[in-house]
Parts: structure tokens; C-alpha cells; sequence
């Protein structure tokens, strides 16, 4: 009887403490770093980042980064895509014209990075996008000039 109730209190335990690998948590972070448009000017730019992992992608993130997966994996990863896809971008589209299609770019290309070492990209936005004085003066007289015209 002794040895039917230790078998069993183990087999109680061991199911409570065992993590449904299936289990979803989400995460994110915000990143903000310099990076080039396609006329060579400076850009300081800001990302905030959500994803979501299994229990399992997460102990398999662990165990190959170390707890720092994040700043080791996932941020380069962003921070890669966003500067290479900036490059192909005016200042202006940047700033505001074309910012939906340029997060929709990084968004297409992160998912695909990040389903690679099974991580969900949940919602990417460029949150900042902050330029020098000078080329700032330019776009707005640019703008003027263009809102005369029509």
C-alpha cells in the first residue's frame, strides 16, 4: 500500500510541475538605433516589437542563446531587417509617407526570420522616426512647395 501511494504521489507531481509545451506566452521589446534612408542621411528610429513563443521554443531559445535569446537573437535580427529595408527609402517616405508599407516590410521579412527559430511575430511598429534639423527644414519646405503646386 505504501509503495501504490509513493507511486502515485510522484506521478501526481510530476504531471503538476510539467509545463504544457503547447502554452503560449508573449513577449516584446523597443529597440531604437541609427540607420540610413536611401539619400545617406542619419535616421534615429524606434521599433516596438511583440512576439509569442511556446514553452517548448523557449526552453529551445534558452538552451542555444542563454536567457539573453532577446538581445542575442531576436533584436539583431529586427534591428537587421529594419536597417536593410530603410535603405531603400527617401527620408520623407520614411517620416511619414510610406510608413505603413515600409512596417509591412519588415513585418513580412522579420516573420519569416523569427519563424525560423520558432517565434511568432505578433505586431511590429516604427514608433520614432527622428531626423536632423536641417534635412527636417528641407521636407517641410518641400511639402510647402508641393501643396502649392496642388
Amino acid at each position: 500500500m505504501k509503495i501504490i501511494f509513493t507511486i502515485l504521489s510522484v506521478s501526481i507531481l510530476f504531471s503538476c510541475s510539467n509545463k504544457n509545451t503547447n502554452e503560449q506566452t508573449s513577449n516584446g521589446f523597443d529597440i531604437l538605433f541609427n540607420a540610413i534612408d536611401n539619400e545617406s542621411n542619419e535616421l534615429n528610429i524606434g521599433i516596438k516589437s511583440y512576439y509569442s513563443l511556446t514553452n517548448r521554443s523557449l526552453s529551445k531559445l534558452e538552451r542555444d542563446y542563454s536567457k539573453n535569446y532577446k538581445d542575442s537573437l531576436l533584436i539583431p535580427i529586427v534591428h537587421r531587417i529594419t536597417r536593410a529595408n530603410l535603405k531603400q527609402y527617401s527620408p520623407g517616405e520614411i517620416y511619414n509617407y510610406k510608413r505603413p508599407e515600409i512596417e509591412q516590410n519588415i513585418i513580412d521579412k522579420t516573420k519569416i526570420a523569427f519563424d525560423s527559430v520558432d517565434v511568432e511575430l505578433t505586431k511590429l511598429f516604427i514608433t520614432t522616426v527622428k531626423i536632423p534639423d536641417d534635412l527636417m527644414k528641407r521636407l517641410e519646405k518641400e511639402h510647402v512647395e508641393l501643396m502649392k503646386k496642388n
